[in-house]
């Protein structure tokens, strides 16, 4: 009992060690971009008419927009309302790779305690996510993106509870929540199709609860999807990035090129092949018995999965590039299936020899994350080193317009460049177009007439 004690508190300790650095970056993050402008656009317009007018005009994320209209941090205050709300997201990070444990635990019958695997998954996304900042630190992006992963996890967590028949709170949750999830964004409501697909019943004919749920979800996708916003959506990356955009042979080879592209990157730069080992090693001898062959043919075609989450992306923008928030999902997404496909297909392994290779995998899983230069704990360290040069660069652009703004507000704004970037939490800087939407946010909020960003 003590060295089960003793192990746990290590591995938290290690996950909190990890976890610092980030919290104290994320308590002097700024606003940027979208949310200076869904600022604006929510004084120009009111919460109800906004929601309205980006549906019918930007997409159909529907949850998103009002996710992102009632919490935005300029409600608040400029900086300290995103310092809080940068510590909340990480928290919610936290919670939804804690779901992801729970669900190894439960779908692997794990007998140990499921602390390890939860601190291994977290210390091995905080250091090796794509770029923290568009899932973690920017408000507008980690609200579009994290609510629905959470969502997704808990529904996975109701969908595995034997207790699910007998309360009428987790009923309506699960049945309720596909249609929330699916108006978060198109890449976590093609991860709940395929969720559904591995979790669904083999006889739903008399299942009342699932066939509800699947009603809630088909009309939940047909709003988000049927959406007249995603047409002008793709008007606007038409314009701004050219052809070909809503081309389906060539969306269909950029999402299968990104993918395989991205997956080697990530199996060769980071040790997620050693975390999918050393976390399938937890499955329990009877796992590849107990699952049928339908959800090993369905778990088998999982690696499909990552192009169709970059399909939607080349669909809509006819580009070769995505934002690094994709990339963040793609790479969950991926890290997740390595897990599950390495725990359903590996051989029966004796209880004796799992602690044994366990033993020798974390070892080698450590090494590789201190040797290894490129991980973004380390970019977070650094970071750290660089925070004093930023809080006066930004203390010091804060104090400037606000001053402006008292005695010049009918004047042009000009703000020199942040020099001293802290990768981890910066997502960008204003432009050097007084009508770019970060910029006429910005001078809204403040009540000038224009700002530009030029040396």
């Amino acid at each position: 009992m003590n060295l089960r004690i003793l192990r746990n508190s290590a591995w938290l300790l290690a996950a909190i060690g990890v976890l610092l650095p980030f919290f104290w970056l994320g308590w002097h993050c700024w606003p940027a971009s979208d949310d200076y402008h869904d600022f604006l656009f929510l004084e120009q317009h009111g919460f109800l008419d906004a929601v309205n007018t980006y549906y019918m005009y930007w997409g159909g994320r529907f949850t998103s927009y009002v996710l992102v209209f009632l919490f935005n941090p300029l409600h608040w205050n400029e900086q300290a309302g995103m310092a809080i709300l940068a510590s909340i997201q990480l928290l919610l990070f936290v919670l939804f790779t804690f779901l992801i444990s729970l669900i190894f635990r439960r779908a692997f019958t794990i007998q140990t305690s499921s602390i390890p695997v939860f601190a291994a998954l977290l210390i091995f996304w905080m250091c090796y996510l794509p770029r923290p900042v568009e899932l973690l630190f920017w408000f507008t992006g980690s609200w579009v993106y994290l609510p629905g992963l959470i969502g997704i996890a808990g529904w996975i967590l109701l969908a595995l509870d034997s207790g699910l028949r007998n309360n009428s709170l987790k009923q309506f949750l699960f049945a309720f929540l596909p249609f929330v999830i699916c108006g978060t964004n198109e890449l976590n409501l093609i991860l709940l199709f395929c969720v559904a697909l591995v979790l669904i019943p083999k006889s739903i004919q008399e299942d009342r609860l699932w066939i509800i749920t699947l009603v809630m979800l088909v009309g939940g996708a047909a709003l988000a999807l049927l959406a007249p916003g995603n047409s002008g959506r793709s008007t606007f990356f038409a314009e701004a990035v050219g052809n070909p955009v809503h081309s389906f042979t060539f969306s269909l080879k950029q999402s299968f090129q990104l993918s395989i592209r991205q997956g080697c990157n990530w199996l060769v730069e980071t040790p997620v092949i050693f975390l999918a080992l050393f976390l399938g090693l937890c499955n329990s001898p009877e796992w590849g018995h107990e699952i049928s062959r339908r959800k090993k043919l369905l778990l088998l075609a999982s690696p499909l999965l990552m192009p169709m989450l970059y399909f939607p992306f080349c669909w809509g923008t006819g580009s070769a590039f995505p934002p690094d928030r994709v990339n963040n999902i793609a790479f969950l997404v991926m890290s997740v299936v390595l897990i599950f496909l390495v725990s359903v297909f590996l051989p029966r392994i004796p209880s004796s020899r799992k602690s044994f290779y366990q033993m020798l995998l974390l070892p080698v899983c450590l090494v590789w994350l201190y040797s290894n230069p490129n991980n973004r704990l380390r970019s977070a360290l650094n970071d750290v080193g660089k925070l004093e040069m930023y809080v006066q660069e930004t203390h010091l652009r804060h104090a400037k317009t606000l001053y402006h703004a008292q005695h010049y507000a009918n004047d042009v704004l000009i703000l020199a460049p942040i020099h001293t970037i802290p990768y981890t939490i910066f997502y960008g800087d204003l432009d050097s177009n007084s009508t770019h939407n970060f910029n006429r946010g910005y001078a809204h909020y403040h009540r000038i007439k224009a700002v530009i960003c030029k040396e």
